[in-house]
């Protein structure tokens, strides 16, 4: 599996409020790489890179991470992205690293392709309630987005993960779990109908303002 590269550089373990302030004027951002049994890696990465990698894999994606000086390589899953609650920028993001032996349980972008025909005719509506799909796999068998063809769903269809065809090697974490559905549109009786346009033809009344009325008498005094 190609994995999407990041480069990285290390840093201390431990960054004053100023440093952190001037790695974030030279467009980069802290982040950690927790691993078990050993120290986490401190490191720091391009802001722009990082956020076009975050965007490609999503939380929970698999990168490999690249030491720009000694070019050492560490495979990690993206676990979270901080954000400056604010001015919404990206402040820090943690990672936890895993090998391409490793099972691991996480989240893969859904690209749905097609679309039903009640759709187009505008007879229902595609409820989507997920995006994504989780999915338990080795690292190495983890792909990094799964298409799903919903041209052929007709009105009263419902997807689960288990209907999704995944790659070999994956399986759906959550098999009853609801991808998407397709459901009539529904039309507004006649009665429903008479009592809207109803209610659009009747004139609201103009409320009076209080003080109003002893403005009035004051003026005729």
């Amino acid at each position: 599996m190609a994995y999407h590269r990041l480069q990285v550089r290390k840093r201390a373990s431990s960054l004053t409020g100023a440093q952190v302030r001037q790695l974030r004027r030279e467009g980069r951002i802290p982040a950690v790489v927790s691993r078990k049994g050993e120290p986490s890696l401190e490191l720091t990465a391009e802001l722009k890179e990082l956020q076009a990698a975050a965007h490609h894999t999503g939380i929970g994606g698999i990168l490999m991470l690249v030491d720009e000086q000694s070019g050492d390589e560490h495979l990690g899953m993206l676990k979270v992205l901080q954000w400056e609650p604010v001015s919404r920028k990206l402040l820090h993001a943690g990672f936890q690293e895993v090998n391409a032996s490793q099972v691991v349980q996480t989240s893969v972008t859904l690209i749905f392709h097609g679309e039903p025909e009640p759709v187009a005719r505008h007879e229902a509506q595609l409820l989507k309630s997920s995006e994504s799909i989780d999915v338990t796999a080795q690292v190495r068998n983890l792909p990094t987005a799964i298409a799903l063809d919903i041209s052929e769903l007709t009105i009263g269809d419902v997807v689960t993960a288990g209907d999704v065809p995944l790659p070999e090697g994956c399986e759906p974490t959550n098999p009853d779990s609801v991808i998407c559905s397709v459901a009539a549109m529904r039309i507004a009786t006649p009665e429903e109908e008479e009592a809207a346009a109803s209610a659009a033809e009747e004139e609201p009344s103009m409320p009076e303002l209080v003080g109003q009325r002893g403005k009035e008498e004051d003026s005729a005094e």
